[in-house]
């Protein structure tokens, strides 16, 4: 393997490993994946593939191999969990069926986001009846899970409970989500979610729904609220209700964070703000945007420039931009969220480029920036020994929330749905 200098403006960030912590191929890590491992503690990495490991794409199975490469010797075991009766990672083979809504069991998940929402319903469960982490099979890891969280979780001189990932100062994303098992802010998620979705085959007006409506109309205008600061350098044009139908678990998230349960003493608010680890967004998943801000294509022309001497020659600045992007997601991230959402952003993400059958495999070209990136860190480099990552504080994110949008009575009748639900 190419043996690579660490720049020098990097090298108080990063260190080379020692040994390799596994050397097999990704073919051979997904098929022993594809295999029925009986859970023995909560060191779990939980994900979901609809149809199963082996149909999923070869750029996603590449990041689930990479889960198993920085985790394994922790003692962490991966699963991808899939909704194929068959299949030995069928999730009712993990999850009790009472703990996901029917049009799941029943397989009648229908409308633009069958595999997003079959996901939601499977990594709050999980969590719950097992412990661990769930990742979406797009994030691409830099760090280990013990670094980025879990270690804070099991530290009993810590307050945390559980651990995601928070956009722009006002949103949980849950596209990494990380609890202790039998977690009971886990499990009031997944009570609120499965009573929204009871009766249900699809997402379409999940806006309008009593238990997260509160959290999005303007009393005053009867409107819609704006997006947050922040969020419609995302929004693309979408319209805020189906944000929320495509999002709809990180609103339940928001919701419950706002919520004090009166008849069992449960307190969202408290667990938002002093139980939780929330890792900023862009600092720790898409440090990439204050490189290529969002732009998909620019972002995979970039991962896939020849690292060779011609190329610097030929694309000096693009080449500069590749080098700046490559090593600061190394030595500053935790992981990289390849964003892809076709059904809702009209914008070319680099999720979108990477699934169009002409790039297929030009991620895994070997000479390519992607390919420094994908080899260093699951094989040659580590972050430095004393890597922490940025703990936000969102106090006052909760008490703007609970005076300006959230409706106590209201609140107090939902607590009550929510527990005659559970």
């Amino acid at each position: 393997m190419e043996h690579l200098e660490i720049p020098v403006e990097f090298q108080s960030k990063l260190r080379r490993r020692l040994i390799h912590q596994d050397g097999r191929t990704d073919a051979a890590i997904i098929d022993a994946l594809h295999s029925h491992f009986p859970v023995d503690s909560e060191k779990n990495i939980w994900g979901f593939w609809h149809s199963g490991i082996l149909s999923m794409p070869s750029h996603w199975q590449r990041n689930v191999a990479q889960w198993v490469r920085l985790n394994k010797s922790d003692g962490w075991t991966v699963r991808i969990l899939d909704n194929c009766p068959e299949s030995p990672n069928y999730a009712l083979n993990f999850i009790p069926a009472e703990m996901l809504p029917q049009c799941f069991i029943d397989r009648t998940v229908d409308g633009k986001y069958v595999g997003q929402h079959s996901a939601d319903f499977v990594r709050g469960a999980c969590i719950y009846q097992h412990g661990g982490v769930y990742m979406d099979v797009g994030i691409l890891p830099i760090l280990p899970v013990d670094q980025i969280c879990w270690n804070q979780l099991v530290d009993p001189t810590t307050p945390y409970e559980v651990s995601t990932v928070l956009s722009h100062g006002t949103l949980p994303v849950n596209f990494f989500l990380a609890g202790r098992q039998g977690d009971k802010f886990i499990k009031r998620l997944n009570d609120m979610f499965l009573y929204i979705w009871k009766g249900r085959t699809n997402c379409t007006g999940v806006s309008q729904h009593p238990l997260l409506a509160p959290t999005l109309i303007d009393p005053n205008t009867g409107k819609f609220i704006e997006f947050p600061p922040g969020i419609a350098d995302l929004a693309d044009g979408v319209r805020m209700p189906d944000l929320v139908d495509y999002s709809m678990q990180m609103f339940c998230w928001s919701q419950l964070a706002c919520t004090k349960d009166l008849n069992s003493g449960f307190d969202g608010v408290e667990y938002w703000t002093e139980k939780t680890l929330l890792f900023p967004r862009v600092a720790e998943a898409h440090r990439r945007e204050e490189i290529v801000n969002w732009d998909g294509p620019r972002f995979f022309k970039l991962l896939c420039l020849r690292r060779h001497e011609e190329a610097r020659l030929e694309s000096p600045d693009d080449w500069k931009s590749a080098h700046d992007l490559v090593w600061s997601i190394l030595a500053d991230s935790a992981m990289v969220k390849i964003f892809k959402a076709a059904q809702l952003f009209t914008s070319v993400t680099l999720g979108m480029m990477m699934e169009r059958p002409e790039n297929v495999e030009l991620d895994n070209v070997s000479g390519t920036c992607q390919d420094r990136l994908r080899v260093l860190y699951s094989h040659e480099l580590k972050g430095a020994p004393g890597r922490v990552l940025e703990v936000v504080n969102f106090t006052g994110y909760v008490q703007a929330q609970d005076a300006a949008l959230i409706n106590t009575k209201h609140l107090e009748s939902v607590s009550a749905t929510s527990k005659q639900a559970a």
